[in-house]
């Protein structure tokens, strides 16, 4: 075939390369340049921040904002993942930008809840009639993490294998095979998250010397409860090392973004420095505490919570 039709070939593979390269099968060039997808990206982030400073933002949004944020945010996700097929990228960038990867996937969260709000056609309201926005309902998402992606897939797949959606039982083999696939996707899931890794690779094992204990049960629930349990004993002996309110710390660890921790003044107001210096041998004068504990809360929150999260 394609010997024998080489032009179609071409047409074809050029195709392939726009939609997995530039998220486009229009008429454009086929290899963009990164002197000209970088400063568009650029341009396409300022545009997304106007249209919504911090995700954040979003819910509170009115239906005609929340449109425009979805036409903006279309446009900055075809640019940023234009931008990461370029093998000089390299996420650290992403700082000088002044965008995490973090704050990207919490974007798409609100970019997919909205889509999820709207359907596929909303109609006409004819009180608030909705301003023509050139939004692509089947625009699917390309510059979407490949971590999250993996984790719901690990997730059905080891749903499947508590609760087969075949007819039946299945064979020991068939169910070791589908078991060796989840730990498989487990083990490429560890580049990007090692904790999350972790937690699945130890239900998996749970699951293997006794299966009986998780028929009809969620997995998304057990797997969701577990990061809750690490984050939980994370700020336990983070609060019992210094003293810390654990209400406090634990709103800042499910709070945390950009570096930001939002309760920095209650947390500081709550710490009960007397019983560390009374309890801690060779404790830190006080203006050295507060300097050393933000740190450290800084750091457990974004090595350790972040995470998990």
């Amino acid at each position: 075939m394609t010997f024998q039709a080489p032009v179609l070939f071409k047409k074809c593979v050029d195709d392939a390369v726009k939609l997995y390269s530039a998220g486009s099968t229009e008429d454009t060039p086929l290899i963009a340049e990164w002197d000209d997808v970088e400063p568009a990206f650029k341009k396409a982030l300022a545009a997304l921040r106007i249209a919504a400073q911090i995700p954040d933002d979003i819910p509170s949004m009115s239906d005609e904002e929340k449109l425009h944020f979805m036409k903006m945010f279309q446009s900055f996700d075809r640019l940023f993942a234009q931008l990461k097929s370029f093998s000089r990228y390299d996420e650290s960038m992403l700082d000088d930008y002044g965008i995490t990867e973090q704050e990207y996937i919490d974007y798409a969260g609100h970019y997919l809840n909205i889509k999820s709000e709207i359907g596929p056609d909303p109609g006409p309201d004819p009180v608030n009639p909705p301003v023509e926005l050139e939004i692509d309902s089947d625009y699917e998402l390309m510059a979407y993490s490949n971590t999250r992606i993996d984790y719901e897939y690990i997730i059905n797949l080891i749903q499947n294998i508590v609760n087969p959606e075949e007819d039946g039982d299945i064979t020991h083999e068939e169910k070791q095979k589908k078991i060796d696939e989840a730990k498989q996707y487990v083990e490429d899931l560890r580049k990007d998250n090692p904790k999350v890794a972790d937690i699945m690779s130890h239900l998996i094992n749970e699951i293997e010397l006794d299966e009986s204990r998780f028929k009809g049960k969620s997995i998304l629930n057990i797997v969701e409860n577990m990061k809750h349990e690490c984050i939980e004993q994370v700020v336990n002996n983070f609060c019992l090392l210094w003293h810390a309110d654990k209400d406090d710390v634990m709103y800042a660890a499910t709070h945390y973004r950009n570096g930001i921790i939002p309760n920095e003044s209650a947390i500081k107001a709550s710490i009960n420095y007397p019983e560390y210096k009374n309890t801690v041998e060779h404790a830190l004068p006080k203006f050295k505490y507060y300097a050393k504990f933000f740190a450290e809360l800084r750091s457990t929150l974004d090595d350790e919570i972040k995470p998990l999260v």
